[in-house]
């Protein structure tokens, strides 16, 4: 079995997904979204992250983590803030020895949904199907369970001659 941890990183918001594959078979083992307080600064905020991330990661151990690489962002600060957000995440999980993929947000939306410029409601919806239920989970969650789908699916693809 391979525990796969898929994270859409946000300084306010960061969603945490683990997948657990068995052969064929892809299943969810948990899914949140980790909130911090809007009213903090930006670094107790992180910290609040970076705490409840480490935990998530000692509860479901995965092998491996699929974070969504960093895209062109017109606010210089917000993106600022993105890539710290990222830092922890990357950090939280070389700390605990997970090996980590990037992709882009369009390569997990082509692999999941078919499309680089799928929405994030066509993402949900896609990943609910692939996993056969319903989500009943904000965006940052589903995207980071799409994520960790795309880093499942994606070797298989390769070795079929698809990708």
């Amino acid at each position: 079995m391979r525990r796969v941890l898929g994270i859409d990183p946000g300084s306010h918001r960061l969603g945490v997904g683990c997948l657990v594959q068995s052969g064929q078979s892809i299943r969810l083992l948990a899914a949140e979204v980790i909130e911090a307080p809007r009213k903090e600064s930006l670094y107790p905020r992180l910290g609040v992250i970076q705490a409840r991330l480490i935990e998530f990661i000692d509860q479901w151990q995965p092998h491996e983590a699929a974070i969504e690489d960093l895209f062109q962002h017109r606010n210089a600060r917000s993106a600022f803030h993105l890539g710290m957000a990222r830092g922890i995440a990357v950090a939280a999980c070389l700390q605990r020895k997970i090996h980590i993929y990037e992709y882009a947000p369009a390569k997990i939306k082509s692999m999941v949904a078919g499309s680089g410029r799928a929405d994030k409601e066509q993402v949900k919806k896609m990943t609910e199907m692939q996993l056969g239920h319903r989500l009943d989970l904000g965006y940052d969650a589903t995207d980071a369970i799409a994520a960790a789908l795309c880093h499942v699916v994606s070797p298989r693809l390769d070795r079929m001659g698809i990708v």
